[in-house]
């Protein structure tokens, strides 16, 4: 997602919360966003305060249990998984037939598309990627990259063989014994 935490629309987060949680807990959410306000200092001068219609806390724990909340209904699909970590989505499509792989993973991405459309998410298309793994040869009618990928700090090649992340995770730890021993 792109700029996940700041884009958090609070009017369409608290109709998830208020679906999600109990309506005390709606009610003490409902009056933190109704009083968030964002003002700007520069030098000796101090903007009036603002109403903030959007956003989240980075970096903390209610930020992460607010946006996990205001994602919590998307579309799922019998026919992939989904798997979320943060703002960070993968949907997986597995079937003998590539073709029928394709066209499930197509059809949730639709759905996907529409639901981000209603909340006002945006998606972070140059971070957005399409990777098959297969040990068959032959292409996935979607295949956009055959090189490897970085998902959740993993390094993942198309036989899902292991050998780059190892690769890279030595060559990392050789350097850091480098530099801590000076040698």
């Amino acid at each position: 997602m792109s700029e996940a935490f700041d884009k958090v629309w609070h009017q369409g987060l608290l109709l998830n919360i208020q679906q999600i949680l109990p309506p005390n807990y709606f009610n003490i959410l409902q009056f933190y966003f109704q009083k968030r306000q964002l003002v700007v200092k520069y030098n000796n001068s101090t903007s009036q305060p603002v109403h903030m219609l959007s956003g989240v806390p980075k970096r903390s724990v209610l930020g992460l249990f607010l946006y996990t909340l205001y994602t919590a209904d998307i579309p799922q699909s019998q026919n992939t998984a989904l798997s979320t970590f943060s703002d960070d989505t993968a949907i997986l499509s597995n079937h003998s037939n590539p073709i029928t792989a394709s066209a499930n993973l197509q059809t949730h991405l639709h759905s996907v598309e529409k639901w981000t459309g209603k909340l006002r998410i945006k998606i972070n298309e140059k971070k957005s990627k399409h990777v098959t793994f297969s040990l068959r040869k032959g292409n996935c009618p979607l295949r956009i990259f055959n090189q490897t990928n970085k998902y959740l700090g993993l390094n993942l090649d198309r036989r899902l063989t292991w050998n780059r992340h190892i690769s890279t995770l030595r060559k990392h730890l050789d350097l850091r014994k480098k530099n801590y021993t000076g040698s």
